[in-house]
């Protein structure tokens, strides 16, 4: 009984050892001075604006909706987040629908997260947009 409770005291201490290293991981990767570029809405498998961007620094966002070129200011505290409306470019294109969910969503964010090489922006703790490292 002693070596059961010896072993499933070690397997408990290990998984936690090892989700804290996940943890430390994800922590040292930074928004700022990266490109990231959008995978999916959410968690919605749906068509995106081709080669659409996002990059972060010094409290501006810039990047590429899919038509036209974007930028603004962002505010992050925490996990908090708000990204406000700010110039953008207007060209119009043959199809503007994706490009405006986009532009949409990224005014709707609250909160981010990342994991490994994904930037998660969020709205009420829900996926809004995906975003990879470029």
């Amino acid at each position: 009984m002693r070596f059961l409770f010896t072993s499933l005291l070690a397997v408990i201490l290990f998984l936690g050892c090892a989700d804290m290293s996940v943890k430390k991981e994800e922590a040292s990767i930074s928004l700022d001075g990266k490109e990231w570029k959008l995978v999916s809405f959410g968690k919605i498998r749906m068509a995106v604006p081709k080669k659409s961007w996002i990059s972060f620094k010094d409290g501006r966002y810039s990047g590429y909706a899919g038509c036209n070129g974007m930028g603004g200011e962002y505010v992050v505290d925490g996990n908090n987040m708000t990204l406000k409306a700010g110039m953008s470019t207007m060209m119009a294109c043959a199809d503007m629908r994706l490009e405006t969910k986009f532009r949409q969503s990224m005014l709707s964010v609250d909160s981010y997260k990342i994991e490994g090489d994904n930037l998660i922006l969020m709205h009420d703790n829900h996926d809004v947009l995906n975003f990879m490292i470029k």
